[in-house]
């Protein structure tokens, strides 16, 4: 397969998953004895030890494989060199695990609690080899052909497609603009409230001084007049 370099990780996925499920299906059984599937448990448990030990030939064999072809640099090799010795003592332990249960259930006895915390302490191994392996293409880029392009980031149909940070540099410029109509607006209104002010003080100056002063009484402007028999008088 072309999106593919190697089966590897294909394979270790079989592996991971069918010897965990033998070491649950070995705890349960031991420690519910008295339950009704203890059995079945017991023997789902050998089954897939069986099963995940003989995959794991094929998963150390691409293994091995990719470390001498996949393209790496110093920092990637020393973890390839640390995931490679953990992979290989995890298939060890579970070689002989697999080989001891086989031969108990031939002669017909059953496996204990110094079998199932060989069990755990195997499984604990392959989470360790498992988290390697991750580090290596998550952390290293090993086996990865492209890497997502982070600025063509499309949703689904009707959603169209966006810039994140573009959006973000948009809402803050209308932001920044409003701020400054609002200032602006503010000075507009101080600006006419104060010449009102001005105006408003001038014509009430302007109102006292063309009033009279209280308490000073107005002289009247008297003029003679005369009457028709020809005599003349004025009024106070």
């Amino acid at each position: 397969m072309q999106i593919i370099p190697n089966w590897h990780p294909i394979f270790v996925h079989f592996t991971v998953a069918l010897l965990s499920i033998a070491t649950l299906m070995q705890l349960l059984a031991l420690v519910f004895k008295q339950a009704r599937w203890a059995e079945q448990w017991r023997t789902v448990s050998l089954w897939n030890l069986w099963i995940g030990a003989d995959l794991t030939f094929i998963t150390v064999a691409t293994g091995w494989y990719a470390f001498n072809t996949v393209n790496h640099d110093d920092p990637a090799h020393l973890v390839m060199l640390e995931h490679r010795e953990l992979a290989i003592i995890t298939f060890v332990l579970f070689l002989i695990l697999a080989g001891l249960s086989y031969v108990w259930h031939k002669k017909g006895q059953q496996t204990g609690w110094l079998f199932a915390l060989g069990m755990v302490f195997a499984t604990g191994m392959l989470v360790s080899t498992a988290w390697h392996g991750g580090e290596l293409v998550y952390a290293h880029g090993l086996g990865v052909q492209s890497l997502p392009d982070k600025d063509k980031h499309t949703h689904s149909a009707g959603a169209g497609s966006h810039e994140h940070a573009d959006s973000h540099e948009h809402a803050d410029s209308h932001e920044h603009a409003d701020s400054h109509e609002h200032a602006d607006s503010h000075e507009h209104a101080d600006s006419h409230e104060h010449t009102d002010s001005h105006e408003d003080s001038d014509k009430h100056q302007q109102m006292e001084s063309q009033a009279p002063a209280a308490g000073v009484e107005q002289q009247t402007v008297t003029e003679p007049h005369e009457h028709a028999d020809g005599a003349t008088h004025t009024h106070e």
